[in-house]
């Protein structure tokens, strides 16, 4: 008597996402050294005027940095991934946001989000995946999105264990306009498992 196979969805999908941004805010350090080089500024005026500088530069420099609008660029968010009921042919783990894709830059080609693909299936599997951003942002209407799976950009075939790395890379033309800068867009790699 054969002994029966485990039950899969015929389609299971893993969604990796992050929150790529354009740089062009103020970045924290050099606000940080901006205000350092006032507050000593004040000091040197006030220590030759009176003798209580310690507090008047103290309170100085706890406002310039609480100042409003003082936030640097938006930052890459965490990854997670959320799969579809019932999802057990595939697990994606080794998640890497780069960093570098919280300031893209125009002319900037970056891989935005990387995952290793484990088939935990006791059959072969076919994997595709494709990346999905927000069409109604400016600035991902300015993104080329491209996916590989294993250095392809076709679907792969693994076998039962087998793993394969699926990235995501982001490319902003050298000739994106002013309207993008300093803003932030949702990001996501949508990974795909069929059963063979």
């Amino acid at each position: 008597m054969p002994i029966p196979l485990p039950a899969a969805p015929p389609v299971c999908q893993a969604t990796v996402a992050a929150l790529p941004a354009t740089g062009g805010g103020v970045a924290p350090l050099v606000f940080l050294a901006v205000a350092l080089l006032l507050t000593g500024g004040v000091v040197l005026l006030l220590r030759r005027r009176t003798g209580r500088i310690t507090v008047a530069a103290l309170a100085l420099t706890v406002v310039l940095v609480a100042l409003p609008g003082n936030e640097g660029p938006v930052q890459a968010a965490t990854g997670g991934v959320s799969y579809t009921d019932g999802c057990t042919v595939i697990e994606v783990g080794d998640i890497v946001l780069d960093a570098s894709t919280a300031n893209i830059l125009p002319g900037d080609r970056v891989a935005a989000i990387s995952a290793v693909v484990t088939n935990t299936f006791s059959r072969s599997i076919e994997v595709s995946a494709e990346a999905r951003l927000d069409a109604a942002s400016t600035l991902a209407q300015a993104f080329t999105a491209e996916v590989e799976l294993g250095g392809q950009a076709d679907e792969v075939v693994l076998g039962a264990g087998e793993t394969v790395t699926a990235e995501l890379f982001l490319t902003l033309p050298e000739t994106v306009g002013n309207g993008v800068q300093a803003s932030g867009t949702p990001v996501s790699l949508v990974v795909t498992a069929v059963q063979r």
